[in-house]
Parts: structure tokens; sequence; C-alpha cells
């Protein structure tokens, strides 16, 4: 039975606090063994966790001041994978306003067809008055 390595994050919700979880993500995954392409998994984690922040100050939070959100982290290094939890308290989000497809066109709204080519699994719903993020990438 292998452990589950475990952090929480607590953010600002404002852009310029956003590239200390990039940093957190390095640092963590520096430190897991049997990762393969380290630099290209580490590089696709992190942006796709930007882009899930970035929409959470952008969208849930609509820019508004004062915001928190937090982020967990769990690493299990047996069976190789990473889930990062990501929890606000803005706005809900509405799946029938994302694009479907990068050929479709849109002013923007590319953020979440982005996520879903970096990682293995992204999930969100809703719960009491709160959203959460969940992806899930495989390292080995």
């Amino acid at each position: 039975m292998s452990e589950i390595i475990r952090f929480q994050l607590e953010l600002p919700a404002v852009h310029r606090f956003l590239n200390v979880l990039s940093g957190c993500l390095s640092e963590l995954l520096s430190r897991v063994d049997g990762i393969e392409n380290r630099d290209a998994v580490v590089y696709q984690l992190q942006l796709a966790a930007q882009e899930v922040c970035a929409n959470i100050v952008d969208h849930a939070y609509e820019g508004r001041t004062g915001e928190r959100l937090t982020v967990g982290i769990e690493v299990d290094e047996a069976s190789g994978w990473l889930r990062a939890t990501f929890v606000d308290t803005g706005r809900a989000f509405d799946p029938r306003s994302a694009p479907d497809a990068i050929d479709e066109p849109s002013d923007g709204g590319m953020g979440l067809f982005l996520i879903e080519q970096l990682v293995d699994q992204v999930e969100y719903r809703r719960e009491s008055d709160r959203n959460l993020w969940i992806i899930t990438k495989t390292l080995v």
C-alpha cells in the first residue's frame, strides 16, 4: 500500500500570486521518483494549473479583490499520478458555455480545451457555494 503525499496551498485570487503554485508544483515534482519526461510533465501541470486559477480569478471571482482560492495536491508515487483540486466560492461555471473544440469560433473560452489537452482528466462540480475543479495527470 502506497502513501499519498498531500499538500494544501491557499492563495489570494490575484494573477500576480498564481506563479507561486507553479513553483510549488515544480519543487514537489522534483522530489518524486520515476517521472518520465519530467520537464514536459512539470510544464503541462504548471500550465494547466495556471489556466484553472486564471479562470477562477477572471470568471468565478470576476476580478474582485480580497477573494481566495485553495489548491489541494495529492501525489501517489507508487501508482504514478498527481491530482490537484481547486476550490473557490465564486460564480458557478456553466459547462455549456465552453467551446467544444479548437475549431469552434470564439473570442476566448479555450482554457478548458487547453486544460483537457494537458492532463488526463478534468472534472468540475458545484458543491453548495463552492466550485471544485479537479485535474489528474499520470506521471509515469
